[in-house]
């Protein structure tokens, strides 16, 4: 993902401090104590710091984003996670406020109960949009300060931790899915009969057995 893919917002990353680590990843420049480094690659930049030597923070978007310059304030979390966050800010002039995403807040989707699940969500700062292949997390906060950072991080985490049971779910589904087909076709002898250009049949144990409508982008079942 590129700076230019924020929205107007930042790239926010934190880890703990390993020297090693963080040199092998961030090279040799990196200064212990508050102050950040600034590096520019293209169009975008990247600042980076050492916090009391408890974890590296690295900022990356488009120069002359006011809210990256704003982010420079920002305290590292309490959490020992090596990951990174979106963060960007509310669209259109009527609207304040900046909201929080990852690529580990992203599931399987769309699905029918999204509109469902969103008023539920909301009182807790979250919810989820249709983001076209699947579904993505976020968090909502007021101000890009440190303590309202670090409850909305808190509050994505807890949505990030169900995306994770969901789709170790699917994926276990899935494969249990594909086994079950696999064990009722004739594996052996479809390899020795694919010697050529010779096709054999699929097995007939998961064949349609309804006409399929499309609804929207997906590919529905109708009986």
């Amino acid at each position: 993902m590129q700076p230019s893919d924020f929205k107007g917002g930042f790239l926010y990353e934190q880890m703990p401090y390993e020297k090693a680590e963080a040199t092998a990843r961030f090279g040799s420049v990196i200064p212990r104590g508050s102050g950040w480094v600034r590096r520019k690659i293209k169009d975008h930049v990247i600042l980076i710091r050492v916090w009391n030597d408890l974890y590296v923070q690295v900022l990356r978007g488009e120069e002359n984003n006011p809210h990256l310059e704003r982010a420079r304030s920002l305290e590292p979390v309490p959490v020992d996670d090596d990951a990174d966050w979106i963060v960007y800010p509310f669209p259109g002039e009527d609207e304040t406020g900046y909201t929080i995403t990852s690529g580990f807040a992203i599931t399987y989707g769309s699905f029918e109960c999204l509109n469902a699940v969103n008023p539920w969500l909301r009182p807790y700062g979250l919810d989820i949009i249709d983001a076209g292949d699947a579904v993505r997390g976020q968090a909502h906060f007021s101000e890009l300060e440190s303590g309202c950072f670090a409850d909305a991080v808190l509050r994505l985490r807890w949505l990030e931790s169900f995306c994770v049971r969901v789709n170790a779910r699917v994926e276990n589904v899935c494969c249990r899915m594909w086994g079950w087909l696999q064990s009722k076709s004739e594996i052996d002898t479809a390899q020795a009969l694919f010697a050529g250009d010779q096709l054999i049949d699929p097995p007939k144990a998961f064949e349609q057995l309804a006409r399929k409508t499309r609804s929207g982008v997906s590919w529905r079942a109708a009986k």
